[in-house]
């Protein structure tokens, strides 16, 4: 069997930061899919390809269609996730007096990309989707592929950062490795999510709250990346764990 990946573009570094470490080839459109192909979907969620789907899909793309909506997501999630979500504003108006609202006025963004984050009802936005603040106390970001846990990192803000509503990067959230202890029901719902998702791998954006005094666990499974951010360490447990998968197909 011969892997290819199949970037959801060209110019994707993390496509193709892997593709050098796994010494394949990236695809493209007009690329001609045989038996003995084993396609890594990287991002990807309409079908490209010939009609046919000869060979192995790692990621396929309907799977990748649901976990890149915002909305489909949660809904195939809801069974085991604490985030609370809504597309009625009307609910959204009833949170918002004792929580802040994040509206989603799209679907699809990344990296905080759509969102608007409401303190009051003047400040709701007509939006596709409304979550209501889950006040977490950590963030993680955990890596899975074909049921395993392969890396786990923790969103922390850069020293002197204010604390913001958003935690991506432009506002001065990083992903950290070292010191990361996350709690086991963090870890299962994460597996659990890839598994509902269809998925063989995701990077899993998830938070978690304890709370001390009756010992209440929470996890809130914000979405799951099929094409993430690769550097370092990551770059080695995906190349690691993806290597190990071909040779024992």
């Amino acid at each position: 069997m011969i892997l290819k990946i199949n970037p959801y573009k060209m110019g994707s570094a993390s496509a193709r930061t892997l593709a050098q470490s796994l010494d394949v080839k990236r695809i493209r459109t007009r690329f001609l899919r045989k038996q003995h192909h084993v396609l890594l979907n990287w991002g990807i969620g309409h079908n490209r390809l010939n009609p046919f789907r000869q060979g192995v899909d790692l990621n396929h793309p309907d799977a990748v269609r649901v976990a890149a909506n915002k909305l489909s997501t949660l809904m195939a999630l809801d069974t085991i996730n604490d985030l609370q979500y809504t597309r009625d504003i009307n609910d959204a108006r009833e949170w918002v007096q004792e929580s802040k609202v994040y509206c989603r006025t799209v679907l699809h963004g990344s990296s905080g990309d759509g969102i608007v984050v409401a303190s009051n009802a003047d400040e709701l936005a007509h939006a596709l989707l409304y979550t209501k603040a889950a006040h977490h106390d950590n963030e993680y970001r955990i890596h899975v592929f074909k049921d395993r846990i392969i890396h786990v990192q923790e969103k922390r803000r850069r020293n002197g950062i204010t604390p913001h509503d958003v935690r991506n990067h432009d506002n001065g959230y990083v992903f950290c490795q070292h010191d990361v202890n996350v709690p086991q029901i963090v870890l299962d719902k994460c597996l659990e999510s890839v598994r509902l998702l269809g998925l063989d791998l995701g990077a899993v954006d998830v938070g978690y709250k304890l709370n001390i005094q009756d010992e209440n666990e929470k996890v809130f499974i914000f979405e799951v990346n099929t094409a993430p951010g690769l550097e370092g360490t990551s770059i080695q447990r995906y190349t690691e764990a993806i290597a190990n998968y071909m040779e024992n197909l």
